[in-house]
Formats: C-alpha cells, sequence, structure tokens
C-alpha cells in the first residue's frame, strides 16, 4: 500500500502540473507580445531514438540530445563531461576515462569485472558494445549523441535498465567538407583532430575518414620514480563508406580503431597500512602517490559495421552487421605504495558479433508499426593475476591467478506499435522476447609461500604470468556453469497533444538486466555463483513544450521505479577469511524523482540552457535497508549561457560558462550511516568558461577555455578493504585546467 500511494502522488503531481501548464498558452498570448518571426529561433533537433527520424521534442520519452557542434565549441571529448545538461545522468571516470561508470536515474554498476553486464546500454551508430571498455573511446566529428532515461528495453534490448546512449558519428555526404582542430593545454595537452570527406563517384559513392590523437602529462605523481600515474595518450581513427548502390539501396561500412596507452584510475592512498609495514599517506588533498610500480595499461578497440538501408515503396528495411574487439592489458600497484605487497596483471579480450534487422512502416501512416529481429554473440577470454611477493609488507609470497572463457549468446524478436485514435490522441506500445545463454569455464591456481618462475610482475614486459613453483601450498581448480534465461520485457505510452506547442504523455516501460557470473573478484571458486537478472518496473508522467515562436523548449517529468532482484557489489568473507566483494542479487529498491530541461534563445545573441532534477531513492529489501542508491544526489542543477558581443567587425565573439551543482552522493551502498566521510561527497558546485572567436565566412574559429574556474576538488569515488574504516583509497576530478584550440573548415 505505501508503495502504491507513493505511486499516486508522483501520478497527482504530474497531473497537477499538466494542468497548470495547459492554461499556459492562453495566458502567455493574452500578456506577451506577438513574438518577431524574422527573430532566431532554437533549432530543431532530428533524432533516430525512436529507430526513425523525428525531433526530439515530438517523442513521448525522457530523451536529451547533445549535438557534436557542441562538443566542438566546448573542446569536450569525454563522454562524463558531456552530461552536464542532461538530468539524473552521469559517467564520471574514476577507473580511466576509457572505462566509464555509467549511471542513469541512480541506476547503474561499479562491478569491476571483465563479464560486467551494464545496465545503461552503450551503442555506436546504432550498434550495442557489450564489453565494459568498448564505450569510452574518446569523442570527435560527432553529429550528436541521444541519451535516453528509463527502461528502453522494446526497441534497444537487454541491459537498458538504467537507459541507452547511442553515440552518431558524423557520416559521409556527397558535398565535400572537413576540418582540422589543434589543441593545447594545461599538463602539455596536445589534441590535434580533423577529419575529411566528399564524393568519390558522382552520386554513387562518398567516404568520410577521421582522425583524433590526444597526449597529456599526468595530474598525478608517483614520487617513487618521478613519473606521472594518470597520464594519458589516446589515438583514434574512423573511415567510412557512403554507397548508393541502386535508387531504393544504401550501404554504410564503416571501420574504427582507437589505442589508449596510459596508467588505470587515479586512486591515492590516504591512513596508515599496518599491513604495508605501517605506510602513512596522511594527507588526502595532495595528488601524489609513492608506487615502486611503473602502471601501466593499453587498451585498443577496433570494429567494423555495415549498414543497409531498402526503402520497399514507403516500407524500410533495415540491416545492421557489426563485429567488435577489445583488448585490455595493464599492469599496476595493487597497494600503490612503496612496499611491495601485491601486483596486478590483467589480460583480457573481447570479440562481439551482432545482427539487427528491422522493418518499419509508412511514418505517415495512422497505424505505424515496426518489427524486428536481434542476434549477439559475445566470447571473452580473460586472464588475470595478482602476487604478494616476500618483502617487508608481506610475511610470504602468494599468488592467485584466474583464467576463463566466457561466451554470451542471446536472440531477440521485438515490436513496436502506434496508433492515432485522434488527430490528438496516440498510445504506442512495445513489446520485445528475449532468450540469452551464458556459459564460463573458470581456472584458478592459488599459491603461498612460493618461488615464482618469469619476471611477470615487470611492468616492463607486460607478459602472461607464468606457472608458479617452488615449495609452498598449491590449490588448482576449474569451475563451469551455463544458464539460460528468457525475458518479455515491453512498454506502453498514450500521448496527447493539447496544441502544437504542448504535449503531455505517461509512460509504463519493464526493463531486463541480463544475469551474470561472478569472475572479476573471484578468489574461490566457491564465489563462482550464479547473478539472476534484475527487473525495472518504471510509471512516467512527461511534457514537452515550445514557446514564443520556437524561441523556448521546456521539458518536465515525474517518474517513480519499482527495482527487483538488483544486482549489487556486496562485501562477503570465503571460508579462508578474506573480505572479498562479489555480485548479488540481494537487494530491492525504490525510486522516485523529478526533472525539468530549459533551452531558450532569450535574445537575438543570448543563448541559455537550464537543467534540474530531483531525486530520492532507497534499498527496500534485508539488505542495506533505508540506505540510498550509490551515485545519485538528490539534486543537481545546470546552467549555461551563451552570449555573442555584437561587433563592427566582421566576425563573432562569444562568452560562454557553465556551472553544475550536485548535492551528495554516496560511492557503496553500505556505511551510509558511518563517519567515514570518505565513502561519499558532498554538495559541491564545478564551472566553466570559453570566449570564442568565428570568422564572418565560418571557416576559422579560435577558443580559450577554463574549466574548473575555482578549481575545486571533489572526490568521485572512495573505497575501503577494512569494512568502510580507514585506511582507504579515494580519487578526486579534474583540477582547473586551461587551453586554447584553432579550427579551420574547409
Amino acid at each position: 500500500m505505501y508503495r502504491i500511494n507513493r505511486i499516486t502522488h508522483s501520478l497527482w503531481l504530474a497531473t497537477a502540473l499538466t494542468g497548470t501548464l495547459h492554461s499556459l498558452p492562453a495566458m502567455a498570448q493574452e500578456q506577451t507580445p506577438a513574438a518577431d518571426d524574422s527573430a532566431p529561433t532554437l533549432k530543431s533537433v532530428t533524432v533516430t531514438a525512436q529507430r526513425r527520424e523525428e525531433s526530439v521534442q515530438d517523442i513521448a520519452n525522457a530523451v536529451s540530445a547533445v549535438s557534436g557542434e557542441s562538443l566542438g565549441q566546448t573542446g569536450t571529448d569525454y563522454i562524463g563531461k558531456a552530461l552536464k545538461f542532461v538530468p539524473n545522468a552521469q559517467a564520471n571516470n574514476p577507473d580511466g576515462d576509457a572505462r566509464p561508470r555509467w549511471y542513469i536515474r541512480g541506476v547503474g554498476t561499479g562491478d569491476q569485472g571483465a563479464a560486467t553486464v551494464f545496465p545503461v546500454g552503450v551503442y555506436v551508430d546504432d550498434v550495442y558494445l557489450n564489453a565494459p571498455l568498448a564505450g569510452g573511446d574518446p569523442l570527435f566529428d560527432l553529429d550528436r549523441i541521444e541519451i535516453l532515461r528509463g527502461p528502453q528495453g522494446t526497441l534497444y534490448g537487454k541491459n537498458t535498465t538504467g537507459g541507452a546512449v547511442n553515440i552518431l558519428t558524423k557520416k559521409p555526404s556527397f558535398e565535400n567538407d572537413g576540418y582540422a582542430t589543434l589543441g593545447y593545454g594545461s599538463k602539455n595537452e596536445k589534441i590535434v583532430n580533423g577529419a575529411i570527406g566528399g564524393t568519390l563517384v558522382e552520386d554513387r559513392l562518398a567516404a568520410r575518414v577521421s582522425l583524433y590523437s590526444k597526449e597529456r602529462d599526468g595530474f598525478i605523481k608517483n614520487v617513487y620514480d618521478d613519473k606521472d600515474y594518470d597520464r594519458v595518450d589516446n589515438k583514434a581513427v574512423r573511415l567510412q563508406f557512403l554507397a548508393k548502390l541502386n535508387p531504393d539501396l544504401t550501404a554504410l561500412w564503416t571501420l574504427h580503431d582507437s589505442q589508449t596507452r596510459g596508467t588505470a584510475a587515479g586512486l591515492l592512498p590516504v591512513g596508515s597500512f599496518p599491513w604495508l609495514g605501517g605506510y602513512n599517506r596522511s594527507n588526502p588533498d595532495r595528488r601524489y602517490i609513492d608506487s615502486n610500480v611503473d602502471n601501466k595499461s593499453k587498451i585498443e578497440h577496433a570494429g567494423t559495421a555495415l549498414t543497409l538501408n531498402y526503402d520497399l515503396g514507403d516500407y524500410r528495411l533495415t540491416s545492421i552487421s557489426a563485429y567488435d574487439e577489445t583488448k585490455q592489458r595493464s599492469i599496476s600497484d595493487d597497494d600503490l605504495s612503496p612496499v611491495e605487497s601485491g601486483r596486478n596483471y590483467t589480460n583480457n579480450r573481447w570479440r562481439q558479433y551482432s545482427q539487427e534487422f528491422r522493418v518499419a512502416s509508412p511514418t505517415s501512416e495512422t497505424l505505424r508499426w515496426i518489427l524486428g529481429t536481434h542476434f549477439f554473440h559475445e566470447d571473452l577470454q580473460s586472464a588475470g593475476a595478482t602476487s604478494a611477493l616476500p618483502d617487508e609488507g608481506a610475511s610470504e609470497a602468494s599468488y592467485t591467478g584466474t583464467s576463463f572463457s566466457h561466451k554470451n549468446t542471446s536472440y531477440a524478436l521485438f515490436g513496436n506499435l502506434a496508433y492515432d485514435f485522434t488527430d490528438q490522441f496516440t498510445v504506442t506500445g512495445g513489446l520485445r522476447w528475449t532468450r540469452e545463454k551464458k556459459a564460463i569455464d573458470l581456472d584458478l591456481v592459488q599459491t603461498t609461500g612460493s618461488n615464482f618462475n618469469g619476471d611477470w610482475w615487470d611492468s616492463g614486459s607486460l607478459q602472461n604470468p607464468v606457472d608458479v613453483t617452488g615449495a609452498g601450498i598449491t590449490t588448482n581448480g576449474n569451475a563451469k556453469r551455463n544458464k539460460t534465461w528468457s525475458a518479455v520485457t515491453y512498454d506502453l505510452t498514450p500521448e496527447y497533444r493539447i496544441n502544437d506547442n504542448l504535449r503531455v504523455y505517461a509512460r509504463y516501460a519493464k526493463g531486463f538486466r541480463s544475469g551474470a557470473f561472478n569472475t572479476g573478484l573471484s578468489s574461490s571458486l566457491e564465489q563462482l555463483s550464479t547473478v539472476q537478472p534484475e527487473t525495472l518496473n518504471s510509471y512516467e508522467l512527461g511534457l514537452k513544450s515550445e514557446w514564443f515562436n520556437g524561441r523556448v523548449h521546456a521539458n518536465a517529468n515525474v517518474f517513480y521505479y519499482d527495482y527487483k532482484d538488483m544486482q549489487v557489489s556486496a562485501t562477503t568473507t570465503t571460508a579462508s577469511g578474506s573480505l572479498v566483494s562479489l555480485l548479488t542479487n540481494g537487494a530491492e529498491g525504490t525510486a522516485r524523482g523529478a526533472e525539468f530541461e530549459l533551452e531558450a534563445q532569450a535574445t537575438d545573441n543570448l543563448h541559455l540552457q537550464l537543467a534540474a532534477s530531483v531525486f530520492s531513492s532507497e534499498f527496500t529489501g534485508d539488505l542495506w535497508k533505508g540506505n540510498s542508491f550509490i551515485r545519485a544526489p538528490r539534486h543537481t542543477y545546470a546552467l549555461g549561457a551563451d552570449y555573442r558581443f555584437p561587433l563592427d567587425i566582421p566576425g563573432a565573439l562569444v562568452l560562454g560558462g557553465d556551472l553544475r551543482y550536485q548535492s551528495k552522493e554516496y560511492f557503496i551502498s553500505a556505511y551510509q550511516q558511518s563517519q567515514w566521510t570518505w565513502l561519499n561527497q558532498g554538495g559541491y558546485t564545478v564551472s566553466n568558461a570559453h570566449l570564442s572567436y568565428t570568422t564572418a565566412d565560418e571557416k576559422y574559429n579560435i577558443t580559450g577555455f577554463v574549466n574548473n574556474l575555482t578549481d575545486k576538488q571533489y572526490q568521485n569515488h572512495g573505497i575501503s578493504l577494512n569494512r568502510g574504516s580507514a585506511p582507504y583509497w579515494a580519487s578526486f576530478g579534474d583540477p582547473r585546467t586551461a587551453g586554447v584550440t584553432v579550427t579551420a573548415k574547409f
């Protein structure tokens, strides 16, 4: 009954809000002078979030779009920084830019296993990327990013309980164009990116090639060897061909490749570590470590996709065939101290194949539908090792090696149907059936008091670990698991168009997140348990509106979530007495919130943007009852402005800035009522500014920027291996940085 009352309360709030807005157009018409039709208006943003081309304002769903143009103007090349004006969404990078932690409306995961399943689906050009590291490529030469909040199980499929993110690249065209950008900034940051494209065969074949390079020194210094700890070296290339095979058939072939070198997350140890010979790092604010390991990481991501669109009269058949491969190899200091306590080695390789077929009816019909089928297969090969060498921090040498083969195959059938009962009232429904099989074959080697062959812990080689030999206690084991799940997800969305500029909708959706096996944090075979799928029931009421002849867009919604069988990371003690973290279904929860987005061309020269959200969540089961979801601040607000100065000379001078506030958030689900403040971050504000000049022909641009103007230090992650108490490890957001970019278009 309590849950029903909360749903009713949310519905009542939305109804009251809708009723108020229903009367506003008439009020505005009476009290506001007619807008000048020649005045600049906001650009209409066309998206394909519902697998059809339509304005983002016409979609009865909580969808935000970030244009590639705006990303280029602010020099944004990391997905976490592209979400400033997306309510209740974040993709922070405590694990490094290559592995953003996606959370939408409090739904996400911090699990670090190679076989981790994200509850936010990440797509590039409609291709689903399952590998945790595949969605962290740099952003360059993009058309837009579409962020859908709430379960999207019908058209996007499994693992979208939190939402879906579709990154759309700039496609080839039959008009020759291109650009080149050079940038330089703090910490010796050097950025080069650009693209060139156009016709190869007139009216038949076009191509586009896009390039990206970024190098930067680290924000954290390793005083042990006087090297930067979190340095960056990213390279990427993308090649696309667009062919018109006949008047009704087009083919888009894409090849991409990227490489990221550097170190992993910028975790800093804080406190006194008794098991490290009393090593003490008491100042949490200083950006340094004292690690005896040259931490290294290399990530490679490559793939290809072929998209065919065939117009069968007014119907369209779409085929998307894709192959994607991600490789990761890294070695790191387990304790980030000068003591030889432990080192970690990781070698992962993900290979996936996917195929989707869709057929869509004409968009002009009263009854519109989309039918489709989707196939997906992934093969993951993973090897990892952790060792404690015989030194002052370890009483005896020990070794744990884990290697496994993980296979994932799924099939899905889906459909979406929309019917216009009247010119004003439409009902849309969707249904998807998914069948998924996962299998794992895991080998485990553990030993203590042994000698070691080889030099696998030598960071210069990044070689696979070799067998452990010598005296000692060795435990070898193998475990195999396989499991098949089936799920039906669906949604229902009635929509009412009050007038041409005001629409309201209600939406119910059920989301599904795949089951899994505990792999990434397993140190004993008994931990290789099966984790069941989680489900999410979402209820939402929303509105979308335009005002003053399109100079203002205002959207709002309220929602309620009912979460079952949540997949969460929890700490437990193994039979040997070790404290470890593993994935489990031991939680249930609810969440409710409201979101507001506003964009306005306030004057001919002033552009404004506002996003606000209120969010409340709690675990309702026995596990962590009453605690909040992690990375789910109660309040977030973002405000941005760009002002174009009138000039007596040709060209445009624009001064812009933004600030974003978020209230307290927790990093783990447990210990939220404790005094251990390093497991959460209190409210804080980060602001940015930029100044740009563009020539009158818009061919040349120079932009200067400052990010984190006030040099605010804020924590974006915190962990402890001592049940939440000190000592601990923490990571922080980027400090103040500044730079300049120069762009030429041709």
